[in-house]
């Protein structure tokens, strides 16, 4: 949509406070790259007026960028290497020996401008989004936009190319890029914080790999996050105060990100799940309460997340968007999740969040070819295979939790409801052509389901009983076994910058900034959007 000029003035908001939170992807390296049918380089940097003059920048300023070690910012030089014609990117003077040369800058502004920003703007963003500028005028356009005008107004998204300060090792745990809102506030010296003041997204150079379908999936992944802040600010702000989605919600549609871009599965998020490495999948561990457990468990989040979203999509009706009815939600919580399935989703009516919980953990282990108890029989996801939890009578689950043990034959789920948590349920599933699931029967050959239908991601850990019965021991020892390779064997690790902070003793939030978002002070932002 083309931006417009309105001439009508609009009610002001003013600066809201909110806790900053850096945002991060960990992505698969793939070995196809999509978008490379695009014009070449020489072609796009001719049409769009990029491209290093004689093989030198086009300009050098200093930027701040967050370090994962300590929490604090640090400044440093950067070379804008390729002017897009939505996107500038910028490589940091210190990462120029991991950039091969400027045509690598001019690939990702031509990916961004040719392929990534359409499909990310049709599947997340709203329209009609509403800024009123310092000189009266008011903006109209879509979320993007209206990133660019809260900020800089420069028309471009800012690309930052930087070795992220993340403590990387070899084959260890590093930061493959993030946003953080930090840079929609004002600059203010008196601050432990600094902003850029502009709509940015830093990608890193190493260990991480430029000009490849890994860089292009993280950028879309993060962008994904800053669109999300901006959604935030449109339909989750009373002016008082804004109400940040809960970080499930937010990666699980920046994973959704990743399958938008790339028109097919991240395969490293299918293959964490079903090899469940560490044994904490089967033990109950997934997105909702995110961040949980320590070490590489934080890759469960992603897998299980990866997974839900996915299954979401693919049950919703021809022609919905739940992704953009999840994003626009003027909920921060489940809430957004469920009424936009409500809205999506025919066969699903009730508008419960153990509803809809149940029926996509029921799914991952019935996975039927067809009907909700599956995943429609995708090429992939048709292999989606839940592991049962060990052979004990009973395991400690967090909100969302669930588990899953042999039943032997047919009987009655309530036998198990003594001693339980009182946000525990139960269902009996049976394996079949659509499979079958009931709350009150438990099937010969199949299995129980036992989980926390507490829809508050902030509560506590609940008793949930399980039959005691678990699939061969060769697979738990399986587990293990891959457990203790995986770590030998695994290479490098991307993880979450919140988990990155968390493992160097620091808050994974940083301070609340009470300072008015520049230039929020001059702006309105409404939008037209079907969410709820």
């Amino acid at each position: 949509m083309q931006a417009k000029r309105m001439a009508s003035a609009i009610p002001r908001i003013y600066g809201a406070a909110l806790i900053v939170t850096v945002a991060v992807l960990m992505v698969p390296a793939c070995s196809d790259v999509p978008g490379e049918n695009i014009d070449t380089v020489e072609t796009y940097e001719k049409a769009s007026g990029s491209a290093g003059k004689n093989g030198k920048a086009l300009d050098t300023k200093d930027f701040w960028a967050q370090d994962l070690t300590t929490n604090g910012f640090y400044s440093f030089k950067a070379d804008l290497l390729a002017e897009g014609e939505r996107c500038n990117v910028w490589v940091e003077q210190a990462s120029m020996k991991y950039i091969s040369d400027i045509a690598t800058a001019n690939k990702i502004a031509a990916e961004y401008d040719k392929n990534i920003y359409d499909k990310m703007i049709a599947a997340f963003s709203i329209d009609g989004v509403q800024v009123e500028l310092s000189d009266g005028n008011v903006m109209e356009g879509n979320i993007m936009e209206a990133a660019d005008w809260l900020t800089d107004g420069n028309g471009k998204l800012t690309i930052l190319l930087l070795d992220i300060k993340d403590g990387y090792t070899a084959n260890g745990s590093y930061v493959a890029g993030y946003f953080t809102p930090v840079n929609f506030y004002m600059y203010n010296s008196g601050s432990s914080t600094r902003s850029n003041e502009m709509d940015m997204i830093y990608l890193d150079t190493y260990p991480s790999k430029q000009e490849s379908a890994e860089s292009y999936t993280i950028l879309a992944h993060e962008m994904q996050h800053l669109m999300n802040f901006v959604t935030t600010l449109v339909k989750r702000n009373d002016q008082t105060g804004i109400m940040m989605m809960d970080t499930w919600i937010d990666e699980g549609l920046s994973s959704a990100a990743e399958y938008v871009y790339m028109g097919s599965h991240v395969k490293e998020r299918y293959d964490w799940f079903n090899d469940d490495r560490r044994g904490t999948i089967a033990k109950g561990n997934n997105f909702f309460v995110w961040g949980n457990l320590a070490d590489d468990s934080i890759l469960d989040d992603y897998a299980t997340v990866y997974l839900f979203f996915q299954w979401l999509r693919i049950h919703q009706d021809s022609g919905k968007n739940i992704y953009k009815d999840i994003i626009t939600s003027t909920s921060h919580d489940y809430n957004a999740v469920v009424n936009a399935a409500h809205k999506n989703i025919s066969w699903y009516n009730d508008k419960s969040w153990s509803g809809l919980l149940e029926a996509w953990l029921a799914a991952n282990y019935i996975n039927a070819e067809s009907g909700k108890y599956g995943y429609k029989n995708d090429s992939m996801l048709k292999n989606v295979k839940a592991k049962t939890a060990p052979a004990v009578d009973n395991l400690p689950l967090l909100p969302g939790e669930a588990v899953y043990s042999i039943t032997s034959n047919n009987g009655d789920t309530s036998s198990y409801a003594s001693g339980s948590g009182s946000n525990i349920r139960y269902a009996g599933l049976k394996k079949g052509d659509e499979g079958t699931v009931s709350p009150s029967s438990t099937y010969s050959g199949g299995a129980l389901l036992t989980y926390n239908a507490n829809s508050d991601c902030g509560g506590s850990k609940e008793t949930g009983k399980l039959t005691g019965r678990a699939e061969t021991a060769s697979v738990w020892q399986s587990v293990l076994q891959l457990g203790m390779s995986g770590a030998a064997e695994r290479g490098p690790v991307r993880i979450d910058a919140r988990d990155m902070l968390a493992r160097n003793g620091l808050p994974m939030e940083t301070e609340a900034l009470t300072r008015n978002i520049a230039p929020l002070q001059n702006a309105v932002l409404t939008g037209n959007s079907t969410g709820e």
